[in-house]
């Protein structure tokens, strides 16, 4: 009985760690696929990559999940609507971050 008895708990033991990993991998994924959003926007984006760095607004992406949903950009870049090239990097910040949210 003793030895059924570690068997099962090693089983549990073992599903839990299965979950956690599986969420972890999930995660990961998302990660990734973001990142890949985010540097496909930068490299379609050339005039405000060509910007120093501190003028870059790609890399000023700040985001803390504490202060809430992020405040959207004043122009919604979608389809045909008229971006220069400093709406479109707003634009796609916002995206990002909502994402993230």
């Amino acid at each position: 009985m003793f030895i059924l008895a570690v068997g099962a708990i090693g089983a549990a033991a073992t599903q839990s760690t299965v979950a956690r990993l599986r969420e972890q991998a999930a995660l990961e994924s998302e990660a990734v696929q973001l990142a890949a959003s985010l540097s496909a926007r930068m490299l379609a984006n050339p005039a405000q990559m060509a910007l120093p760095d501190s003028a870059n607004p790609y890399l000023q992406l700040d985001y803390d999940a504490d202060d809430g949903d992020p405040d959207a950009p004043p122009v919604q870049c979608f389809g045909g609507a008229d971006c220069d090239a400093a709406s479109l990097a707003r634009f796609d910040l916002y995206e990002t971050a909502r994402l993230v949210h």
